[in-house]
């Protein structure tokens, strides 16, 4: 079923409120009708698009990650285009994880990331990373692999708040994931 520009507006709208509430405040305490309220919509506006705000979460996931797609097209490596995404939105990652109750959000993040690099593989990219995806054997358990890889790392620095930045991380990232893969 395809939606009327109006219909995407709205949930754009209750997508980009969602994203704008966890800059400021932990996923558990916003509830659906402070989405609501903020987004000056009914609570069957909600309902209409989302099943609850875990739904609505997965679509910030989406929007959050949007940006790695692009980069990934113009050539930027993907390590480069995830430290750009986490720091554009360290506040709305901690507030998504830290403490919230539900398991999935690591699962639909690592599930978004490998969903951009099955994207590039079948895309006219030319990144190294994807071009080494593309002549794999199994192509999708490796961008699962990547993005996995990726999303326990984000949890790791997540969790312990004396974490290195991820400017700093991603600056030795390479180096040291290089070396690390020669030893199989």
């Amino acid at each position: 079923m395809t939606q009327t520009l109006k219909q995407q507006r709205t949930k754009l709208d209750i997508v980009t409120t969602m994203n704008t509430l966890l800059k400021t405040t932990p996923f558990d305490q916003i509830t659906i009708g402070t989405i609501c309220k903020t987004a000056m919509i009914h609570h069957s506006t909600f309902y209409r698009y989302f099943d609850d705000k875990y739904a609505l979460l997965g679509e910030v996931l989406m929007l959050i990650c949007k940006p790695v797609q692009a980069d990934l097209n113009q050539g930027v490596d993907f390590m480069t285009a995830i430290s750009r995404v986490m720091t554009a939105n360290q506040a709305q990652l901690r507030n998504m994880t830290s403490q919230n109750k539900s398991t999935t959000v690591y699962t639909d993040l690592t599930k978004i990331l490998a969903d951009n690099l099955k994207t590039a593989i079948i895309s006219d990219t030319t990144h190294p990373l994807i071009t080494q995806l593309r002549r794999a054997s199994q192509p999708e358990f490796l961008a699962y692999a990547y993005a996995g890889m990726l999303v326990g790392i984000i949890q790791k620095w997540n969790e312990d708040p004396q974490t290195t930045t991820l400017e700093t991380f991603s600056g030795s990232f390479k180096h040291d994931m290089t070396a690390l893969l020669q030893t199989f």
